[in-house]
């Protein structure tokens, strides 16, 4: 693409001097057939816009390539994230990074970039061309560009602080109009549109607001730099019609080196306008960088690190505390769970269930006390290991935008047709599969599917993958009683060597009766932990107002 783009330069130059020929012609100090003149001058335009084309579409290729790439290594990046980094940045600056700011980076740095060596190969060779013609202008106009093209550097803090507060307010928005979307129906049910528009207007008034800032900065550099370069360019006229005055210089000569030094003036100009677009493009460019080196271990909370899983049967706490921010918020936990039992969580609002799967999960390490995970101590089991061992499905197990087939494998083909079906039959969806098939399309919004088909769909994809353990958060949150308690008889009829963990709100008998084990947490003590015979555990669920 360089040598290309060199060639169209080149020839660019060269057109000027087929000008003085003309002119050399007309006045006839040369003599030329004009039939054969014009015929060389078509082939000459033909070569010359083709190569011009073919600059542009490689140019174009080059960057549409490079979004490409950037883009997949942002999301190789992001399924790299743990779950807490994922929490932590959130899925409206994350799709920002993939959309917004890599079209920045894209069209306003690595693009303008591309112009700036196009405009430097440009400016190179009309230089050696009117070197050959007059090397005292060429000089004078060279010290005339110099002010336009240098002015943009004196702004370059303003404009670099305004571009990077205007990519800040760009993520803010994007997370705003996520969470606003996301909320939809809530919104809508509650009669809260207004308020909804009224919040989105405020955050994009605060947009509006950065990037009309950046917009004077940027306006002001480019309008005193177009000043700056008309005065060179009007110069480079005058200086041409005294040396004809002279005598130094013929009349094509002027016509030459007027037009090159439009070849001059001209990219000096463009310079002047891509320069602040460069510096405010840089911005988003390095947050990105700094995105694709994130650093995870350099949060306050550790975080696991190496070795292989060696399967044993049992996950243990032994006086176990987990402090994030300053705040305790598990304490002294003791605890052991057997991978072939059936445990239900129970616990308030707040009282530390979350923090205690993640714990399970290996998504976090505890501050004290000693955690083992099949035999060996948290703080060196890699989470990739443990997401092979221990399933988990949350309160909406998402349903993906494509067939049923790609929903269980998950966009790969790991697993045969038979069993695919088993699995969603092992789920429950026997009786769906009659009327639909492995490629009928789904969705997270789809009618083909209800509440309670969904979280079993969800459920044949963790049922594919055999693992060793589940968890399962709020599973039948939101669903209808019936269709909840037909759910959860299936999960508590599955084959003794299966276990799971379930995090639950709500009350059904059937569940608590078969439950190996019953757990309750409060403000991050396990304050009663049993079968549900027991006194202790039927107390600590009426102070719940569960089983009341």
């Amino acid at each position: 693409m360089l040598l290309v783009r060199l060639f169209t330069q080149a020839m660019y130059v060269c057109w000027a001097f087929i000008f003085q020929v003309i002119i050399n012609v007309a006045l006839g100090k040369q003599q030329l057939n004009l039939l054969l003149l014009g015929s060389g001058i078509l082939l000459f335009m033909i070569i010359m816009d083709g190569f011009g084309g073919l600059d542009n579409y490689l140019g174009s290729l080059l960057k549409l390539h490079t979004a490409q790439r950037l883009r997949q290594a942002l999301i190789q990046r992001i399924y790299r994230l743990t779950p807490q980094a994922y929490d932590k940045f959130g899925i409206g600056k994350l799709v920002a990074k993939v959309t917004k700011q890599t079209d920045n980076v894209i069209d306003n740095y690595y693009g303008q970039l591309l112009l700036l060596l196009s405009y430097t190969f440009q400016i190179s060779m009309a230089m050696i061309a009117t070197i050959t013609i007059n090397p005292t202008i060429t000089l004078v106009v060279i010290i005339l560009s110099l002010p336009a093209m240098f002015f943009p550097f004196l702004l370059k803090k303003k404009l670099t602080t305004s571009s990077a507060e205007v990519v800040k307010q760009i993520d803010r928005y994007t997370a705003r109009v996520t969470d606003l979307l996301s909320g939809f129906t809530t919104l809508k049910f509650a009669l809260a549109g207004k308020a909804a528009v009224n919040r989105h207007r405020i955050s994009n008034q605060k947009l509006l607001v950065k990037q009309q800032e950046n917009s004077r900065w940027s306006s002001f550099s480019m309008g005193i730099s177009l000043l700056l370069s008309d005065i060179t360019y009007i110069s480079t006229w005058i200086l041409g019609a005294v040396m004809v005055q002279q005598g130094r210089m013929n009349l094509g000569q002027m016509v030459v080196f007027s037009t090159l030094s439009g070849y001059l003036s001209y990219p000096l100009l463009e310079i002047t306008r891509v320069i602040p677009l460069i510096i405010g493009g840089h911005q988003a460019a390095v947050k990105l960088a700094d995105f694709l080196q994130y650093d995870q271990t350099a949060s306050a909370t550790p975080f696991l690190t190496t070795t292989t899983f060696q399967p044993t049967t049992s996950f243990k706490l032994q006086a176990v505390n987990f402090e994030a921010d300053q705040q305790l918020i598990l304490k002294k936990l003791n605890l052991e769970l057997n991978l072939n039992c059936k445990y239900l969580l129970v616990g308030s609002s707040g009282s530390g269930k979350t923090t205690l799967t993640k714990l399970l999960l290996g998504e976090i390490a505890p501050s004290s006390g000693s955690a083992t995970l099949a035999g060996q101590s948290v703080e060196l089991l890699k989470r990739q290991i443990i997401y092979q061992q221990i399933g988990l499905l949350q309160q909406q197990g998402h349903i993906f935008s494509g067939t049923v087939r790609d929903n269980l494998n998950l966009f790969d083909n790991p697993f045969s047709e038979t069993k695919l079906i088993a699995a969603l039959k092992r789920a429950g969806l026997a009786s769906w599969l009659d009327g639909h098939s492995l490629d009928t399309i789904v969705s997270n919004q789809s009618s083909l599917l209800s509440g309670g088909e969904r979280q079993r769909l969800a459920l044949a994809r963790l049922f594919l993958r055999d693992y060793r353990f589940y968890i399962f958060d709020e599973l039948t949150t939101g669903l209808d009683p019936q269709i909840a308690a037909a759910l959860l008889h299936d999960l508590f009829s599955m084959e003794t060597e299966t276990g799971f963990l379930l995090i639950t709100h709500s009350f059904n008998l059937e569940a608590f009766q078969k439950a190996d084990q019953i757990i309750v947490l409060q403000a991050g003590k396990i304050i009663a932990c049993g079968k549900y015979q027991d006194a202790q555990i039927k107390a600590q669920l009426a102070t719940l107002k569960l089983g009341v």
